[in-house]
């Protein structure tokens, strides 16, 4: 795939998160916009004009004769520095900075990813065991009887055997390999381009897929894995984020889908995780309503000390400068199913709603993890956050 675009003959169009925009579209736009996950696409009052709502997503995508864009709401350096901590790259606030120059989401993730797996490949990857079919002259391993006698009679002297052999061309390999073919084609640096062709070199062996993102949820990883799993999350976003083009073109110009709220969830359960190191985090805990058991729960995230729930959180990607009610019936239901005291809202937004007291005792509070400070303070935001966590959690 080819990052470079085709020539478009209309200006594009460009939102922030959340914004709206009214354009004056023709039916071959306005049904590719209605096929991207980007926008939301309403008729305006004049006619042949629309007014597109961008949802909590960032990203790009080619229409027939220009391109649409929604960009972060957040700082694009803050947003490298929540990648590179729920990736668990070393010194992730080091990515504050290593791309402030300028570079937009895509470059810097696949930038990030290059990064990633040039330093777990130099380490050594490491290799499993895998089954191995062969037809040889003689039985190495375990005899396939059945596959053999099915075999033409000239070719039963070849006995088909299966063992193990040490092997590259691991499930782990292959999702990384294809992430780097998607970086590869994107890569918009030829330092970058360069070093993932060194990495798809040392990947030689290992087999192409093009598989989904769920596949990372399939994927069965041991303690010996652990120096692959930050290339491994990056992987993932790659593999999530980039879709094929909405629009045939002489070039292909990739359509990018990037879920900030979905990041933010994962850099806020990071933070809690590391925390809280003296307590349990378990994330997305699925908790039964009822008695029966008919109507479940998954909060976001339940920190548990000594075996009990102490507190519930629930994310929410929303700059609200007071929480919605259905979102505080919703933390109250989560405190009542958990038996907790203590429910949090946390907002990537200031938040100055004192905390609400309900009857029987639960208490309602809103954090704020404001993604909207400058990249230098950051690390401050996440360290009050952290520690108002911490008061709570020993309550």
């Amino acid at each position: 795939m080819s990052a470079v675009p085709q020539v478009w003959t209309r200006p594009p169009l460009v939102l922030r998160e959340a914004e709206r925009l009214d354009a004056a579209l023709d039916p071959a736009e306005v049904a590719a916009l209605r096929a991207c996950p980007l926008v939301d696409v309403a008729p305006a009052w004049t006619p042949g004009h629309y007014t597109l709502t961008a949802r909590a997503l960032v990203g790009r995508a080619a229409l027939p004769r220009r391109w649409l864009a929604v960009q972060p709401k957040t700082p694009v350096p803050n947003l490298f520095a929540m990648l590179a901590a729920t990736a668990r790259l070393p010194r992730w606030s080091d990515a504050l900075t290593a791309h402030s120059g300028g570079d937009d989401l895509l470059a810097g993730l696949v930038h990030l990813y290059a990064a990633a797996l040039a330093d777990y490949l130099a380490g050594g990857p490491r290799r499993a065991t895998v089954d191995m079919v062969e037809a040889a002259p003689v039985v190495r391993g375990k005899l396939l009887l059945a596959p053999t006698l099915r075999q033409s009679p000239s070719l039963r002297h070849r006995p088909i055997t299966r063992r193990g052999a040490w092997s590259l061309d691991t499930p782990a390999h292959r999702l990384l390999k294809q992430a780097a073919r998607i970086a590869q084609g994107l890569a918009l640096t030829d330092a970058v381009h360069r070093g993932l062709d060194v990495s798809l070199a040392r990947l030689v062996d290992v087999a192409d897929v093009d598989t989904a993102e769920d596949a990372f949820d399939r994927l069965t990883l041991s303690r010996l894995d652990g120096p692959a799993l930050p290339a491994l999350n990056l992987a993932r976003w790659l593999v999530a984020g980039v879709t094929p083009t909405l629009a045939a073109g002489r070039r292909l110009f990739p359509a990018f889908c990037f879920d900030v709220g979905h990041l933010f969830e994962a850099f806020v359960a990071h933070l809690v995780t590391d925390g809280l190191s003296d307590a349990r985090v378990t994330a997305q805990r699925h908790t039964p309503l009822d008695r029966d058991q008919r109507v479940w729960l998954r909060p976001d995230l339940v920190v548990t000390r000594a075996g009990r729930p102490v507190v519930v959180l629930d994310t929410k990607y929303k700059l609200a400068a007071t929480p919605d009610t259905p979102d505080l019936y919703q933390l109250a239901t989560y405190c009542q199913a958990l038996g907790v005291t203590h429910g949090v809202l946390v907002y990537p937004a200031p938040a100055t709603t004192p905390p609400l007291v309900l009857q029987g005792g639960v208490t309602l509070h809103s954090l704020s993890l404001d993604l909207g400070v400058s990249p230098a303070a950051l690390p401050a935001a996440c360290a009050a956050f952290v520690e108002a966590m911490r008061c709570l959690a020993q309550g």
